[in-house]
C-alpha cells in the first residue's frame, strides 16, 4: 500500500468496540461499486505479491554523477525480474496461468500459494486498539554519568561510555552531535552514515555543525538497500548546505558506524569517537537493540582519524593499533585471536570465546570455531539470523552451542569476548561473521579498555545466554526449539537487561 493509503480501516464501532478491516477486505467488498460501468455474471478478486530482482545495477557511464547513476539503478530496481510469486490459494488456475505467463515465470517452483492476506510486515502499523494488549516498551534510562543539562565532553574526557539501545536513550548521541555543532573548540566532525531516519536530528546536528563554522565531513554509503533514496536526499541536503560528501569506495560497502570529533582545547588537540553496532537512526533506536561506545582513548582516536583520512584518501596506506578495520585486517585479528584460545585449551587451560552476531555465514571462521571447541574451548553463541555452524554434533561441536533471542527488540548488536588467559578481551562493533562483512565491506570493531564497561558487557551476555523464555537451542536437527526453564524461575532477557542498567542508575543516584 502506498502511504498515503493505509492498510487497516478503523472502522465506526459501538459499545466500546474497535472493529478493524483490512483494506484489501474494502476492495473485495466493494467490487459491484467500483465495475458498475462493465457487464458481467461475475466478479471476483484475487491477491499476489511479486518479488523482484532488487539487486541495484550502477552503470559505468563516467558522464554520470554518482547520484545520477543511483536514481537510474533505483527506477530500473522497478522493473526488475520477477523472482517468487505468492498468490491465494483460491486464485482459479486459468487466472494464475496466465498471471505466470504475463510475468515470463517458467519455473512453477517458484509459485507459491499461500493464504488470502499477504504483505503481512504491515501489521507493525496496526492501528492501536487498547493499550493493555500492547507491548510496553520501558521509558529509555539516561546512562548514571550523563547529567541532564551538562557537557558530555567533560565526562568522555573522563571516562569511557557505553550505551545499550534501546534500553539507554538515543538522545544522548544527538546531545553530542549537538554539542560538537557548538563548541567553540571543535573543528572537524566526521561520521559515516549509512541509515537515517526522516526528519534526522543527527542530519540536523550534522547541518547546525556547518553553520557554525566546523568542518563536517560526511561519508554517505547510498547503497543502503531500499534506503537509496533516502541517502540520495540526503546527500543533496547536505551538499547544499556545503558538506564534504564522501561517496564510499567503488566496491566496498562502507558499513562502520562511527563518528570523530576534533576538540582543540586550551592546552592541546583532543578527539573523541563514537563507534556503534547500529545505525544512526533515532527512529530504530527505539526497537532495535544495539551499543554504542563513546571514548576519548588517544590510540582509538589515533586510529579513528586514519580511518577517516583513508576513506577520503583511498591511496593512503594505513595500520591500527587499536581498532579492528575490514577488509584489511580484521579477519587476520579475528583468527589470532580465536587460534590463541584454541591453544590455551589444548594446553589444559580455562578457555571460552561468547559471541553475539546477527549472522555466522563465514566458513573460515566456522572451520576455527570447530577446531577451537574441538581443543576444549567453551564456544556459546548467540545468533538472531543465520548461521550455518552446526552446534552439538559429536566428534565435531560438542563444545559449541548456539541460541537465538527473539523478542519485541530486534537483536542487532554485536560483541565477542575471548577469555585469553582471564584478560577477557572484549569486542564491539559492526560486523558479523560473515564473508562479505569480513572482505567486503569497511567495518570497524573496537576493544573495550575500560574494565568497568568489560564487566558490564560480560554481565550483558550471562543475562542473554540464561534466557529462557524468548531464547531457541539451534540443535543439529534444526528444530529450534525454546530453551526449557526446568527449575529455573522464568528470566526474559529483554526484561532483565532493563533491570540491570534501571538498578545501574540508581545505585549511582
Amino acid at each position: 500500500m502506498t502511504s498515503g493509503c493505509p492498510r487497516f480501516i478503523v472502522l465506526p464501532s459501538a459499545n466500546e468496540r474497535k472493529e478493524i478491516i483490512f483494506i484489501d477486505d474494502i476492495i473485495r467488498l466493494c467490487l459491484d461499486e467500483i465495475f458498475f460501468m462493465f457487464n458481467y455474471e461475475e466478479i471476483t478478486a484475487h491477491t499476489f505479491k511479486i518479488m523482484r530482482d532488487a539487486l541495484l545495477t550502477i552503470d559505468d557511464d563516467i558522464s554520470k554523477s554518482v547520484i545520477e547513476k543511483m536514481e537510474d539503478g533505483i527506477q530500473n530496481r522497478e522493473h526488475g525480474d520477477p523472482v517468487p510469486l505468492i498468490y491465494g490459494h483460491q486464485m482459479p488456475e486459468d487466472l494464475l496461468e496466465t498471471l505466470a505467463g504475463k510475468l515470463k515465470l517458467r519455473n512453477r517452483e517458484l509459485i507459491t500459494p499461500e493464504g488470502r492476506y499477504h504483505l503481512l510486515r504491515d501489521l507493525i502499523k496496526f492501528p492501536s486498539i487498547r493499550r493493555e494488549l500492547e507491548n510496553v516498551n520501558h521509558p529509555p534510562i539516561s546512562h548514571p554519568a550523563v547529567q541532564l543539562n551538562s557537557s558530555i565532553f567533560q565526562v568522555i574526557k573522563k571516562q569511557d561510555i557505553l550505551l545499550n539501545y534501546p534500553y539507554h536513550t538515543f538522545n544522548h548521541l544527538i546531545d553530542f552531535l549537538r554539542e560538537a555543532a557548538i563548541d567553540p573548540h571543535v573543528e572537524r566532525i566526521c561520521i559515516t552514515l549509512y541509515r537515517t531516519a526522516d526528519h534526522s536530528k543527527v542530519i540536523n546536528a550534522l547541518v547546525n555543525a556547518v553553520k557554525n563554522g566546523k568542518e563536517v565531513i560526511v561519508l554517505l554509503e547510498l547503497l543502503a538497500r531500499f534506503d537509496e533514496e533516502q541517502n540520495i536526499e540526503n546527500s543533496e541536503r547536505l551538499q547544499r548546505e556545503e558538506i564534504k560528501i564522501v561517496h564510499g569506495i567503488p566496491g566496498i560497502k562502507v558499513h562502520s558506524k562511527l563518528v570523530l570529533v576534533e576538540h582543540r582545547g586550551k592546552a592541546n588537540q583532543q578527539g573523541f569517537v563514537y563507534i556503534g553496532t547500529g545505525n544512526f537512526n533515532e527512529s530504530t533506536a527505539r526497537i532495535y537493540g544495539d551499543f554504542g561506545l563513546f571514548t576519548s582513548h588517544p590510540q582509538i582516536v589515533a586510529d579513528t582519524r586514519a580511518v577517516f583520512d583513508f576513506l577520503q584518501n583511498t591511496h593512503k596506506h594505513f595500520k591500527c593499533r587499536q581498532l579492528l578495520v575490514s577488509p584489511y585486517d580484521m579477519r587476520d585479528q579475528f583468527t589470532e585471536l580465536i587460534t590463541k584460545e584454541t591453544a590455551l585449551a589444548a594446553k589444559g587451560k580455562p578457555a571460552f570465546i561468547y559471541a553475539k552476531f546477527n549472522s555466522l555465514t563465514d566458513e573460515r571462521i566456522i572451520q576455527l570455531l570447530y577446531e577451537a571447541g574441538q581443543a576444549g574451548v567453551d564456544i556459546r553463541l548467540i545468533v538472531r539470523g543465520s548461521c550455518t555452524l552446526q552446534a552439538q554434533v559429536p566428534g565435531l561441536s560438542e563444545n559449541i552451542r548456539v541460541i537465538s533471542i527473539v523478542d519485541k527488540y530486534l537483536e542487532h548488536a554485536r560483541v565477542v569476548i575471548f577469555h585469553q588467559g582471564g584478560k577477557n578481551k572484549t569486542f564491539i562493533g559492526s560486523a558479523d561473521w560473515m564473508t562479505r562483512n569480513l572482505d567486503r565491506r569497511v567495518e570497524i570493531i573496537t576493544p573495550v579498555l575500560d574494565k568497568k564497561i568489560k564487566k558490564t558487557l560480560i554481565d550483558f551476555f550471562r543475562i542473554q545466554w540464561a534466557d529462557n523464555v524468548k531464547a531457541r537451542i539451534q540443535d543439529k536437527e534444526g528444530t529450534n526449539q525454546y530453551v526449557e526453564a526446568g527449575k529455573n524461575p522464568p528470566l526474559r532477557s529483554q526484561e532483565a537487561l532493563y533491570d540491570y542498567y534501571k538498578n545501574m542508575t540508581q545505585e549511582t543516584q
